[in-house]
């Protein structure tokens, strides 16, 4: 190779979270197409992959940018059957037992509960049981958002065998989380009027 007609670039990629092993599958796999003369391709633990390759003055140097929504926890979700449950209660630690009961009954092995981006599945379980799980886990399984799922939504993903991933969910469990309590407005602000408040501010 002519050192004067080629260099070194680097070049990155970050991989949603939610995406699993199959997110960093998909972005090695397009990096590989769409670059020519691929040296070196690191993973680090922030979900960054980075990669470095030979390019003459002439190649495209456009950012690689990658669809990720083929291998997002709703994509997977979508493609299995989905059984909502109707659970009376409304107690997490109800909840969220019965449809892992449920999964047992089925012979099913749990992959990830997947919620929405937003999800009020933290504050429920803290306001109902006083724990705080840490970000990114319940009751010993991952918890991945997805923005197309409702935030009051939370799905139970299965698969067939223990220790499956994204792309092995074969059924999922859907129930509806209570949704987040709105603050109640203040009595006194709440008295007063648009045209009060304008008032006051240009009295004041």
């Amino acid at each position: 190779m002519n050192a004067t007609s080629f260099e070194l670039v680097t070049e990155s990629v970050d991989v949603p979270k939610n995406t699993g092993v199959e997110g960093f599958l998909l972005a090695i796999r397009q990096i590989l197409k769409r670059r020519q003369r691929v040296q070196k391709i690191e993973i680090d633990a922030r979900g960054k992959v980075s990669y470095s390759h030979y390019a003459r003055a002439e190649d495209n140097r456009t950012p690689i940018e990658i669809d990720f929504d083929s291998v997002s926890p709703n994509a997977a979700i979508r493609n299995a059957d989905v059984r909502e449950l109707i659970i009376e209660e409304t107690a997490p630690q109800i909840v969220i037992p019965k449809m892992l009961a449920r999964a047992s009954i089925d012979q099913m092995f749990p992959v990830a509960f997947v919620t929405g981006a937003n999800t009020v599945l933290f504050d429920w379980i803290k306001k109902e049981t006083g724990i705080d799980f840490p970000d990114g886990t319940a009751f010993g399984l991952p918890v991945l958002r997805d923005r197309h799922i409702p935030d009051e939504t939370l799905v139970l993903a299965t698969s067939f065998g223990p220790h499956g991933a994204l792309v092995d969910v074969q059924r999922s469990y859907k129930v509806v989380m209570p949704p987040r309590a709105v603050p109640k407005a203040d009595p006194e602000l709440a008295a007063i009027t648009p045209v009060q408040d304008a008032v006051e501010v240009m009295q004041s």
